[in-house]
């Protein structure tokens, strides 16, 4: 008889305890800590430092390392011959993570 009486009453505790936590949040509130970061703060907590830089040097694509203010590679690609997006984000540099990330760019603007 008393499992019977158990159950119920576990149910509408943690029923309780829901209702309490959830009134306890306000509305559009994060679901957890890092929702409530700015996205560029929430990327540099799950992505580690870049590898390689792609950006620009003497009017040319060229690869970067992160440290180095010389290039590691420069490509027979002018930076004048591409898209304004492309030229906009070279400029600022482009963050690379992995050795296939940096084939794929180094592919994509290699002439």
């Amino acid at each position: 008889m008393k499992r019977r009486l158990l159950l119920p009453l576990c149910a509408a505790a943690v029923a309780c305890a829901a209702a309490v936590l959830l009134r306890a949040l306000p509305i559009g509130a994060p679901a957890s800590p890092a929702d409530a970061l700015p996205s560029a703060a929430a990327q540099q907590i799950t992505q580690p430092d870049p590898r390689w830089k792609v950006g620009v040097w003497q009017g040319h694509v060229a690869v970067f390392d992160p440290q180095s203010d010389a290039p590691r590679q420069v490509l027979d690609t002018e930076l004048i011959s591409l898209p304004a997006a492309d030229r906009q984000a070279l400029e600022q540099g482009i963050p690379v993570f992995t050795a296939e990330e940096l084939a794929s760019l180094i592919e994509d603007y290699d002439s």
